[in-house]
């Protein structure tokens, strides 16, 4: 049973004195498929990776999973405007906004795409590491968030062998990781080992 955005929002159990309010729905934005990771921008627009492909993309079918962003331009807390600021990715179940861009993973990469040109739409696409494991999707890097040491965390799943090598050596973990990387010096190394299982 699917339902629709008015009835979810009253199937919540909120506390005393919070409230549940409806930003953007599938309804008023049909590309919102399947969303998976969520940031928020400096100008308090929703960024959302959405991923109809989930959980494989089928051969011979483009892959075509997106970040779209979402902002409301009314001010009345509802989204009205939506940007596709990247398509045609695959299975970007992680996210985190920087320097006017956007680490996204891509499996088996890490990627750094941003808008140059003030359009808000990604026109630079830069692989950051390479060697992901890709075996089970939704193990894949996720989970993103940065430290107050400025390094990017991020979390694999179990069931994933992964070797990521940078030009200080190569980094290999299978059965799950959180993963620590530097942007301004490229280094990059398991923060901790555990058996994770669905970290996103």
């Amino acid at each position: 049973t699917y339902f629709s955005p008015a009835e979810s929002q009253k199937l919540f159990d909120v506390q005393a004195g919070y409230e549940i309010e409806l930003v953007a729905s599938e309804v008023e934005f049909p590309e919102l498929m399947n969303p998976v990771a969520l940031d928020i921008d400096a100008r308090g627009r929703l960024w959302v990776t959405t991923t109809p492909t989930y959980p494989q993309y089928l051969p011979g079918t483009p892959v075509n999973d997106k970040i779209l962003i979402f902002e409301d331009t009314n001010k009345d807390g509802k989204a009205d405007k939506q940007t596709v600021f990247a398509d045609g990715l695959h299975l970007p179940i992680g996210i985190t906004l920087i320097d006017g861009g956007a680490y996204v993973s891509q499996q088996p990469n890490l990627m750094f795409l941003k808008d140059t040109d003030g359009d808000d739409v990604a026109d630079k696409r830069e692989r950051v590491l390479h060697g992901f494991d890709t075996a089970d999707s939704h193990h894949s890097i996720s989970a993103f968030a940065f430290g107050p040491d400025g390094a990017l965390y991020m979390q694999e799943g179990t069931f994933h062998h992964t070797q990521v090598e940078t030009p200080y050596g190569p980094q290999r973990v299978k059965d799950a990781a959180v993963f620590r990387y530097e942007p301004k010096t490229e280094r990059f190394n398991i923060f901790v080992s555990y058996s994770f299982a669905n970290p996103w």
